[in-house]
Parts: structure tokens; sequence; C-alpha cells
């Protein structure tokens, strides 16, 4: 189970995994194979397994430092953080 970091502020949250998912959902769903089996081929043949290495990247996180109230504008630096 993630658990996303509670100091800083999380204004971004990568899962590869439910991305792939998705992507891979809504490609089969878009193209049936009897309806289209060139395009459905070729999604099987050069974008699933794609797919498949990005479900294995793991989660991240980017992190912005906590800022106090009323300070001025400034750039923040970020980092990246495995879960």
């Amino acid at each position: 189970m993630d658990v996303i970091p509670t100091d800083g502020i999380v204004p971004l949250y990568i899962n590869p995994q439910g991305v792939a998912k998705l992507l891979r959902n809504e490609t089969l769903t878009s193209l049936p194979k009897n309806l289209e089996p060139v395009f459905y081929n070729a999604a099987q043949t050069l974008l699933m397994p794609k797919l498949d290495a990005l479900s294995q990247q793991p989660r991240y996180v980017m992190k912005l430092a906590q800022m106090e109230p009323g300070v001025a504008w400034q750039w923040l630096p970020i980092t990246w953080q495995p879960l």
C-alpha cells in the first residue's frame, strides 16, 4: 500500500501501474478485434509490450518544500520520492 508523505506539499503522484492498466483497457475496448484487426494487431505487437514495461516502473511523488504563509514568491526545490 502506498502512503503519500505528509511532510511538504505533494502536487503530483505518478502511478505507472494504474496508467498502464487504464491505457490497456481503453485501447482494447476501442479496438474490437473483429472490427479493427489491423489496428488491434498493431496494438498487441507494439503498444502492449511498452505498457507492460511501464507497469513495472516504481511509483513516485513529487514533493515541494513546505512554505510559510505570507512568504514572498520564490522558486521551490522539488524532490522525487519513490513509494
